[in-house]
């Protein structure tokens, strides 16, 4: 026996979970979740009211709302997942909706701030060609280490900035599609797991989705990186940083877990009468959601600050 496999059976023993465990832990669990879900709402709601309340730019405030209820969303789904374990699946198709309408917002909100134009009061895509051309010196370069087998975009002119903007948009924007229509085929190949076909089915599945998700992300920072001096100014770090680290977490943490589900199921009593390994691994994930998303909650306050809209001439 290996020194890991002692330092497994060390911590099943201390960390044991029996019947009398396995109850109380589930009420703790539901407790602990509805709690971070009420404050992730709370404090959501807070920030979408000062929105409201100075409704200056609809443009940029519009999508800044939605995404404010990133959170509570995300924290509203995982407790009723953890509540309600017979219908996990199809709550998490609903999230998975709205995940692809978050990275789609969040896209356009980016593009808005440097496509608007306060004279004419509307978005105007040539602004957003007209800066890259202006500011980004000769070309884009991949990120590492994409740059090795990718060519760079080059922008001497509007017709290649556009097609630069063009590649951005699809590439982010194929989750929107991708995401929900591969949740909705798992629930699907999911009633059928005992089969071989499914199981490849599934396996492949998880790949597409890994594959699209790293690729809308990989676009995002793309396009950050090409225009993030003339976005300086909309302090967009922080923006940025608490869409990825959303979906980040959402959807790696799943992966991870999943490599280690043997490791953390050894430590409850699979003889107690209410254990049930896709249930324990479930909640164990929504709980860990609920922490993220009140922690996103209130990073989202301080990067979507209403501060930015107050009206000079406002009392």
């Amino acid at each position: 026996m290996s020194l890991l496999d002692d330092l497994r059976l060390l911590v099943s023993q201390i960390f044991y979970c029996g019947y009398d465990c396995q109850q109380q832990l589930r009420r703790f669990d539901l407790l602990f979740s509805s709690l971070l879900m009420l404050s992730s709402l709370m404090v959501s709601l807070y920030n979408a009211r000062q929105h409201i309340k100075n409704y200056s730019n609809p443009f940029f405030q519009d999508k800044i709302i939605v995404i404010l209820f990133m959170s509570p969303f995300y924290s509203i789904c995982s407790y009723l997942a953890i509540a309600y374990t017979h219908y996990t699946e199809y709550i998490n198709l609903v999230r998975d909706i709205y995940e692809a309408f978050l990275l789609f917002t969040f896209f356009y909100l980016i593009f808005a701030y440097l496509a608007y134009d306060p004279e004419q009061n509307t978005i105007v895509d040539i602004k957003v060609y007209s800066i890259l051309v202006q500011q980004v010196p000769n070309e884009v370069t991949h990120v590492f280490p994409m740059r090795i087998c990718s060519k760079p975009y080059k922008l001497n002119d509007l017709s290649k900035a556009k097609f630069f903007v063009y590649r951005c948009k699809r590439f982010i924007l194929q989750f929107l599609v991708i995401k929900p229509l591969s949740s909705f085929l798992l629930i699907i190949c999911n009633l059928f797991e005992e089969k071989a076909t499914a199981r490849f089915l599934i396996w492949l599945i998880g790949w597409i989705v890994c594959i699209s998700i790293s690729l809308s992300l990989y676009y995002l920072v793309m396009f950050y990186n090409a225009l993030k001096k003339p976005l300086a100014k909309f302090s967009p770090l922080l923006k940025f940083l608490t869409i990825k680290i959303t979906l980040f977490f959402t959807f790696w943490q799943s992966i991870v877990l999943k490599n280690f589900r043997e490791d953390i199921l050894m430590n409850f009593d699979k003889e107690a009468p209410q254990f049930n390994e896709d249930s324990i691994m479930d909640a164990l994930e929504n709980t860990m959601v609920c922490i993220e998303m009140f922690i996103m909650a209130v990073a989202a306050g301080y990067a979507y600050t209403y501060k930015d809209f107050i009206s000079p001439h406002s009392k």
